[in-house]
């Protein structure tokens, strides 16, 4: 896990340094333009976002958040969020992420950090089994229903097969090596949404692996 945060900032951080370096190396041969200065600084402040966006999540990560109280968050934002830590990722992995229905805002009473953990592991899941298939992607979805929000998290991988989907929600059950994935079990990931009234479970219909998260927009205590 060290590595993977190591890896993601590491990139982003060298972007900045070479805007940087090419801004005063200019700076010293001749006056800059303001087109030039404009565009560096463009870059230099996106990136910064990347990475503030990145140690978000992995504070998300570390903390516990279920003594939280339930707050009105944006939940697509948070899943956004999420998915911004893997970025580099998912690019050194050439896996392509598809995004659908996620322009808009859907407010949901929620422990947004307790929220967070759970696209984390989803993804990260995702990104793990698919990563050494022809042509990768995973593809996130949002959907209103009225009195909750739903999200897709579908991947190019096979439908596995009814008795390991039978236990892949099971305590302690992992089919990864000992230190691979974030440590947040899909039982736990599971728990932790029931707990907000809501429920996380595999779409056996759809023809490749597709986790289905519902949760409700309010609280009913």
């Amino acid at each position: 896990m060290a590595g993977g945060i190591a890896h993601e900032i590491n990139n982003p951080i060298t972007i900045i340094k070479g805007h940087a370096e090419h801004l005063q190396y200019v700076l010293e041969k001749k006056p800059i333009e303001a087109s030039v200065l404009k565009r560096s600084t463009s870059v230099i402040t996106s990136t910064v976002d990347r990475v503030s966006a990145i140690v978000k999540s992995m504070r998300s990560l570390a903390k516990d958040g279920s003594a939280d109280p339930f707050e009105k968050c944006d939940i697509v934002k948070i899943m956004l969020d999420s998915a911004e830590f893997f970025r580099e990722k998912l690019k050194l992995r050439q896996i392509k992420l598809k995004l659908e229905n996620t322009e808009q805002k859907m407010m949901v009473e929620c422990r947004g950090v307790q929220i967070s953990q759970i696209f984390i592991n989803l993804i990260g899941n995702a990104i793990d089994a698919i990563e050494k298939l022809e042509e990768p992607w995973i593809e996130i979805s949002v959907k209103d229903l009225g009195a909750k929000v739903a999200f897709h998290v579908t991947d190019c991988g096979p439908r596995i097969s009814d008795e390991l989907a039978s236990k892949i929600m099971q305590p302690f059950f992992t089919t990864k090596q000992i230190g691979s994935g974030t440590g947040l079990g899909l039982s736990i990931t599971r728990s932790i949404i029931q707990q907000h009234g809501g429920d996380l479970y595999l779409d056996r219909e759809n023809p490749t692996m597709r986790f289905v998260l519902e949760i409700p927009k309010k609280q009913t205590s």
